[in-house]
């Protein structure tokens, strides 16, 4: 009997050791089709939501400098929490308002990761390389905003969705990880090209028909103007 207690003891420690293991693989495949979508975003929508990115970044830096500045002064935990709320949400909120802010902080934080992910780094000094590289690139989309913005996120979205892809597939080949990293690319800075291209075309044809309706209306005042002038000299001569 206590054979067969034993028995049944381990057994349902092994079902519950299963149940386990079970909500752990949920746990991360939810994790990877967030990444997925997020992966997505940044791929084939990085500038038209780049005000998105830029609060989101700029609430994470916030967050972890408002809590690192609490921490050193010996604060609670509770007090740290909820300072460090308080400046990410006031980053998030100037990253998004503040358009070129935002652009150089999502620009950073994607060269960055680009970096880290083609160099590898193993020690301090390559680590801090790559946030040097992250930071140049940062400056320059400010100046060239659309261009880089696009570049630069459809790159790190498609690292993401390699990486997903690579995950719920099993890939095991060292050049496939590689070659649709270069494929999602490809085709999500095609896209962005061609949203962004038809964004301005709007915006310019708006701009068209603003002038032709100004300088139309122009010309209705000046026809008027002289009509009533017309009207006058007529009602003088008589």
């Amino acid at each position: 009997m206590e054979f067969l207690l034993e028995a049944d003891q381990i057994m349902d420690q092994a079902e519950r050791l299963q149940t386990r293991l079970a909500q752990g693989n949920d746990t991360v495949t939810f994790l990877f089709l967030l990444m997925g979508v997020i992966g997505f975003l940044w791929c084939f929508f990085g500038l038209k939501l780049v005000r998105l990115w830029a609060a989101l970044i700029g609430f994470f830096m916030g967050f972890v400098l408002g809590c690192g500045a609490a921490m050193v002064l010996n604060l609670t935990m509770t007090v740290s929490l909820v300072i460090g709320g308080v400046v990410g949400i006031l980053l998030a909120v100037l990253s998004a308002w503040l358009y070129h802010v935002g652009v150089f902080l999502v620009v950073w934080a994607a060269g960055i990761s680009i970096s880290l992910t083609i160099v590898r780094p193993e020690n301090f000094l390559y680590a801090v390389l790559c946030g040097a590289v992250g930071l140049l690139i940062g400056v320059i989309a400010v100046r060239f905003v659309a261009p880089v913005t696009m570049v630069m996120t459809g790159l790190y979205g498609a690292i993401v969705l390699a990486d997903v892809v690579s995950f719920f597939a099993s890939l095991e080949a060292a050049w496939m990880i590689p070659a649709l990293t270069a494929v999602f690319a490809v085709l999500g800075i095609v896209v962005q090209f061609l949203l962004e291209s038809r964004k301005r075309k709007r915006i310019h044809l708006k701009k068209a028909e603003e002038i032709r309706q100004k300088y139309s209306t122009e010309n209705e005042v000046e026809k008027a103007r002289a009509m009533m002038e017309t009207l006058e000299q007529e009602s003088n001569e008589e």
